[in-house]
């Protein structure tokens, strides 16, 4: 049994939808435009799921499962900021003959200067959920990440899952320094390591590079998939 006492500090959170052999319908829409109540009904699976702790399937277990596609979104804050890049996120997984792991992250947007954003990511589980406020504004953001060469390997009788992250993303520069004017190309490269619980759960977690002209930074980065 793991059981996490905190949600990532500074970081982001993929909260996923997952259904064995097809696409899941799950906690949040899988199209459509993305809304702050998706994100929150995202935030709190997560966090129920923080809460309980899960103990992951083995590799033999997997293989039963077959295949399953997730579908929900990313919640990332990057680093010394309070403003938060959500997501939409779609996950293929085969778990047969070794395993196999891509997706995409897409329809990004940036939600500004938002303290409950950061509150959900770095709240103790034993505080409660805090969502994000539902009244917020946003604004787009282009770019996408690319979710590739996913494996799984079995370690200790535990299945664990290896995928690695690459992808593009253009952030206003003021989101970062108000004097920044313009927009910041970001190069975004890193890798997600995790494991599937046995009640069907999904997680991952890992480091994300961001390199622009201007700035870089890091994201400490995790998936949840339910």
């Amino acid at each position: 049994m793991i059981v996490f006492p905190r949600l990532f500090a500074i970081g982001a959170l993929l909260a996923l939808t997952a259904c064995g052999g097809s696409s899941g319908s799950g906690v949040m829409s899988t199209s459509g435009a993305i809304s702050i109540p998706d994100v929150n009904a995202a935030g709190r699976a997560y966090f129920d799921f923080a809460a309980d702790g899960y103990t992951a399937l083995d590799q033999s277990a997997l293989s039963d499962l077959g295949s399953a596609s997730y579908n929900g979104y990313m919640l990332a804050v990057p680093t010394s900021t309070l403003d938060a890049l959500v997501g939409r996120t779609q996950i293929d997984a085969s778990f047969a003959n070794g395993g196999s792991l891509t997706g995409q992250v897409t329809d990004l947007i940036l939600v500004r200067e938002n303290a409950d954003a950061v509150a959900v990511l770095t709240a103790d589980v034993a505080d409660g959920y805090t969502p994000i406020d539902g009244d917020v504004g946003f604004i787009n953001v282009s770019g996408a990440l690319a979710l590739s060469n996913g494996a799984v390997r079995r370690i200790g009788g535990e299945a664990i899952i290896d995928v690695d992250v690459t992808g593009t993303v253009n952030i206003p520069g003021a989101a970062f320094d108000a004097q920044l004017s313009g927009t910041e190309n970001f190069d975004v490269t890193g890798g997600l390591h995790g494991q599937v619980a046995d009640s069907g759960e999904f997680f991952a977690e890992g480091t994300l590079y961001a390199r622009g002209q201007r700035l870089n930074f890091n994201l400490d980065t995790g998936i949840f998939a339910e």
